[in-house]
């Protein structure tokens, strides 16, 4: 909205778009085979009757989704080289 009321292109560049979605891909194929097996072993997604089971889990979709961001902002700086 910003550069459509200046009348400016906003641009991004491609690479850095291709690589946030195989980064965000990856975490996202990660996640599912996580609940698919979660619900096969444990009889559902989150939560369930022990806090060790849920705060484990919900601990590591957090971890899944700090890795994209931290790789994401990584490589829009350039400071990681994939």
């Amino acid at each position: 909205m910003y550069h459509l009321a200046k009348g400016t292109d906003f641009r991004v560049k491609s690479e850095d778009l291709v690589q946030s979605v195989v980064i965000f891909s990856i975490c996202g194929t990660a996640c599912f085979i996580f609940l698919v097996a979660r619900r096969k072993f444990m009889g559902g997604e989150l939560g369930g009757q022990k806090k060790v089971t849920k705060y484990l889990s919900s601990a590591f979709l957090v971890v899944l989704w700090v890795i994209y961001i931290l790789l994401s902002s990584l490589k829009a700086y350039d400071i990681l080289k994939l």
